[in-house]
């Protein structure tokens, strides 16, 4: 039988974590059945017309009959879509509550059955050997440290995988071979070319194991030692492995660049399900996405869905954005005035960045406040041509800026938007429409993105308060070669699995340095990623070794 304690250790651990886990995922199922079925937005508008289609009653008594009709047949349009729709997401909510119920019934009384205490005491067990409890934060037991008590008091702060390198090993040399044979380690050596038995006769050295685990624990980031941070100890204890990587033209700060996106890259396989975390469920919207939506009949004239240029673009630099982009998110999702302007050098990826931003909207990777969301691109030379005044001008802006609001889910995307506030006297034909545009930008049912010039911002929007205190300004800034590398790092893994590769690292450390010096027209991140993207193709089309070496 199990002792108390232990079975008590169990409880707690099943009814705490576990049963905790097991409501969040089911709040998660809620969560995507009501966005799915866009039932909270059906409801808010379960009498509206269909798609806001409805005329003012105006003219002769037949007229406004008519007119009255017309409007009374969109209302019971969109009335009977929308409560046939609601009608069967409830039932699909119901069922799914029904079952929850019964699942967690379940859980509850699983571990009180013979069948049900021994997987949740194996499970019990599974955990507290993998990551077991810690005693105090590694920062506290470092000054505390020796020879004589470090295996004691550090192995509870080892990873599973890193305590069982240290307890096979009696001796330096069998230290560094099971080290060897770890995949986090390994994923270090596949990446700078490196076979695991030429690691091996790098040294002859005997050190002391005791050391490691002390300079293991100096290094590590977070509260567990890891396979990478033994490693990266061994590295900096051990003067003929860095003789070794120096004789290899690695240096210090690549091996530590190695060691950091080995663990970015883990963190990534090793993320919680999203079902974990109610709060951050992501869709597209559901299937009344666009039910509630007016008609844009004037803005389409001079826009397009912007969906549509998202296949064009290359997702890989997407990615090399992804914080820009999130920032871009934040904003655009809060309550209140939510206008963003792109301000950046030429090349250095703007429109990228509000592409992105419209690829998160359409796969449905965005917070529900977005969620039923559509990014148009407004073109401003669609806007001017044909245009005979100044005042027809204005005239197409205002039916087109009102028919956004008025559908209620347009984010407007205007590239270049500085021409549309410049002084007559700055170049013939220029216009300025800041005074008319500023009404909508002060709205809280109006959003926009545009993109500028640093000199397009500091002439023609920062001189103007009232349109710079309604643009949320996010720069976007060509990174260093060093801030380069991590992002192609980045891409390195997608092109990997992608094509069934492996990418060296110093071959990315070689992109890096050729898109700098003969790519000068373009910038980072851009022009790395499309040399990077060219290798890959070229190795991949011509069949070769699926390792891309040194270039």
């Amino acid at each position: 039988m199990l002792n108390f304690k232990l079975k008590g250790s169990m409880f707690t651990w099943y009814y705490k974590d576990i049963f905790k886990k097991a409501i969040a995922i089911w709040r998660s199922v809620f969560i995507i059945i009501i966005q799915e079925f866009s039932l909270p937005i059906l409801f808010k508008t379960l009498f509206a017309p269909w798609r806001r289609d409805i005329a003012p009653p105006t003219g002769s008594i037949d007229e406004i009959f008519r007119t009255l009709l017309e409007n009374l047949v969109s209302r019971f349009v969109g009335f009977c879509v929308r409560f046939f729709t609601i009608l069967t997401g409830c039932l699909v909510l119901f069922g799914a509550f029904l079952l929850g119920v019964l699942a967690i019934l379940i859980f509850l009384v699983l571990p009180f059955t013979g069948i049900g205490t021994v997987v949740a005491f194996l499970a019990y067990q599974n955990e507290i050997t993998q990551n077991p409890p810690l005693p105090a934060p590694l920062s506290e037991v470092l000054p505390s440290l020796n020879e004589s008590n470090v295996a004691s008091v550090l192995l509870p702060y080892l990873e599973y995988d890193a305590k069982n390198v240290y307890k096979k090993s009696r001796d330096y040399s069998q230290f560094l071979a099971q080290l060897a044979q770890n995949k986090r380690v390994l994923f270090i050596l596949n990446h700078l070319g490196l076979p695991s038995e030429t690691f091996l006769t790098s040294t002859n050295l005997q050190i002391p194991l005791a050391h490691i685990l002390i300079q293991a624990a100096k290094l590590c980031k977070g509260e567990r030692i890891s396979a990478p941070d033994l490693f990266l100890a061994c590295f900096f204890l051990d003067g003929q492995i860095q003789k070794f990587f120096e004789r290899m033209e690695i240096s210090k700060e690549d091996i530590l660049n190695l060691c950091q996106w080995e663990t970015a890259f883990y963190q990534t396989l090793h993320k919680p399900s999203k079902l974990l975390f109610p709060e951050k469920i992501r869709t597209t919207g559901g299937v009344g996405r666009l039910w509630s939506a007016g008609y844009t009949p004037n803005l389409d004239r001079f826009s397009h869905d912007i969906s549509a240029n998202i296949a064009s673009q290359n997702p890989l630099h997407f990615e090399a954005h992804k914080e820009v982009i999130e920032e871009m998110e934040t904003i655009l999702a809060r309550s209140g005035k939510h206008n963003v302007i792109l301000v950046g050098e030429p090349g250095t990826g703007k429109r990228t960045v509000a592409l992105g931003f419209a690829s998160r909207v359409t796969f449905g990777d965005v917070p529900p406040s977005l969620a039923h969301h559509r990014v148009v691109e407004f073109n401003i030379d669609s806007l001017l041509a044909g245009s005979t005044s100044l005042g027809e001008t204005e005239e197409r802006l205002t039916l087109s800026l009102n028919e956004a609001v008025r559908a209620g889910n347009i984010i407007l995307l205007i590239d270049n938007i500085d021409h549309l506030f410049e002084q007559r006297e700055a170049r013939p034909g220029a216009i300025d429409l800041s005074a008319l545009l500023l009404p909508y930008l002060e709205r809280s049912d109006f959003q926009l993105i545009g993109t500028t010039t640093y000199e397009g911002y500091h002439k023609w929007i920062e001189s103007n308060p009232n349109l710079a205190g309604n643009l949320e300004k996010i720069e976007i800034k060509e990174p260093t070669p060093d801030e380069t590398l991590k992002i192609i790092q980045e891409v390195a893994l997608y092109l990997e699995a992608k094509h069934n590769i492996l990418i060296l690292y110093p071959a990315l450390v070689k992109i890096v340095s050729l898109s700098e010096k003969y790519l000068g027209e373009k910038k980072f991140p851009e022009k790395a990623i499309d040399l990077l993207d060219e290798v890959v193709s070229f190795v991949v089309n011509q069949k070769r070794k699926q390792i891309i070496a040194p270039l």
